[in-house]
């Protein structure tokens, strides 16, 4: 992501997600399952936000995967950085937050970047870190 402005990449990234990183697909995944992904030093789990429905039965929301999540991601974190504020707004309007991705509107991206809106803003994630004998865990919801 080049900044033309600035000339040089503005967007930033934890750098937690550098050692992991969400599924690339979603092939395999039922909706309720948590996913996980180990590397010498941190273990990324991602589990799946759920809503309790009327019946009483849950509603699962499933991991977020893909590119469409991984840059939604790299926006919410660079905007917190930039504007030194852990609150994102990410627009009036879908169509607002497409353009500030720079996405070309359309009903597969819309439903894409819709999906994968909800399935991050309702999921748990748990970074165990273990380098040098020093360890750390870091439970979070993105929203």
């Amino acid at each position: 992501m080049l900044d033309e402005r600035a000339g040089a990449v503005s967007s930033f990234i934890y750098s937690g997600w550098c050692h992991a990183g969400l599924p690339h697909r979603k092939k395999g995944l039922a909706d309720s399952d948590a996913w996980a992904i180990r590397t010498d030093h941190v273990t990324l789990t991602v589990e799946p936000g759920w809503i309790e429905q009327e019946c009483g039965s849950r509603r699962y929301f499933g991991v977020p995967y893909g590119p469409t999540a991984r840059l939604i991601l790299i926006y919410l974190q660079t905007r917190a950085l930039e504007t030194g504020c852990r609150e994102v707004e990410l627009g009036r309007s879908l169509r607002q937050f497409l353009s500030r991705l720079d996405l070309e509107q359309g009903g597969r991206t819309n439903r894409a970047v819709r999906e994968q809106i909800e399935r991050i803003s309702n999921c748990r994630l748990t970074f165990r870190l273990n380098k040098g004998g020093v360890r750390g865990v870091s439970n979070q919801s993105i929203v």
